[in-house]
């Protein structure tokens, strides 16, 4: 899936919009003292952090509904704006570090004989006398 990300900041005193291209995008990425774009094909969400300030929180739909126009975005483009620990799974999908890796149990661990596998003769298995 083609996306971009963006940091929309007014640091400077002006709002301005800066493509981030590092990649994978990580959740460290969204820092709690700004706001962020994420430029999908028919969606833009925009994320905001609970420390952002003011202007960038009360304008973030506007900010957004801007962009779709500056980018020349398809009719119907919806603009979502998304809260700091409200994200949502279709959101979180595009970064890593939402959710916790899981270490997963296989085999052997477990108290599986592994010397049986798939492509052996399954009545030879089956008639083998238990020891």
């Amino acid at each position: 899936m083609n996306y971009k990300f963006y940091k929309i900041s007014n640091d400077t005193g002006k709002l301005q919009c800066i493509e981030i291209k590092e990649r994978p995008l990580t959740r460290e990425m969204l820092d709690t003292n700004d706001t962020f774009i994420l430029e999908l094909n028919k969606l833009v969400a925009i994320w905001i952090g609970k420390q952002a300030n003011l202007e960038e929180k009360k304008n973030a739909l506007i900010i957004g509904k801007s962009f779709v126009k500056s980018h020349n975005k398809p009719k119907g483009t919806r603009v979502v704006r998304i809260v700091e620990n409200a994200e949502d799974t279709h959101f979180k999908s595009f970064f890593n570090g939402f959710y916790p890796i899981l270490k997963v149990e296989h085999g052997g661990s477990l108290g599986y004989d592994l010397s049986i596998t798939a492509k052996q003769d399954m009545d030879k298995v089956a008639n083998k006398k238990r020891e």
